[in-house]
């Protein structure tokens, strides 16, 4: 096949269909992004890259060292709120999380408590979609 006919194939892509699977790759790839969410905030770090604080009392920041050594505030006790995220849209990305407690935490730490830093958003992509992405664009290249 030529290069003219390769090229032709992959140009016959429309945005739309571009947009559908990346949406695809985003579910099929969803644990990894919502573990990525987690662990910024388990080292007590927003989407933004901020801090959400420090805990008021000294024992309470006691009492989570020793469920998290890194003495952050991570929006983890019982571990409902973490476990409960889910995608709620993929293109343009959106996490949640069903837990009944969410709402009071995004009052008080702001919606950055959900999606990724920007070093975290190009590790997701170049790790998790880009590959995926070049698969599924030679696979088209082949029919």
């Amino acid at each position: 096949m030529s290069i003219k006919k390769l090229a032709t194939r992959l140009k016959r892509l429309s945005a739309d269909e571009m947009k559908q699977k990346l949406a695809e790759l985003v579910q099929e790839t969803s644990e990894e992004v919502l573990n990525m969410n987690r662990a910024q905030l388990m080292q007590g770090m927003d989407s933004q890259g901020n801090s959400l604080g420090k805990y008021q009392s000294e024992s309470y920041a006691r009492f989570k060292r020793t469920l998290n050594p890194r003495g952050v505030v991570d929006l983890k006790l019982t571990g409902s709120f973490h476990e409960n995220f889910f995608i709620a849209s993929e293109v343009p990305l959106i996490i949640w999380s069903y837990d009944e407690k969410t709402n009071d935490l995004v009052e008080k730490y702001g919606e950055d408590i959900f999606g990724l830093t920007e070093d975290n958003r190009k590790a997701y992509l170049v790790g998790y979609i880009r590959p995926r992405f070049i698969e599924y664009q030679k696979a088209l290249l082949l029919l």
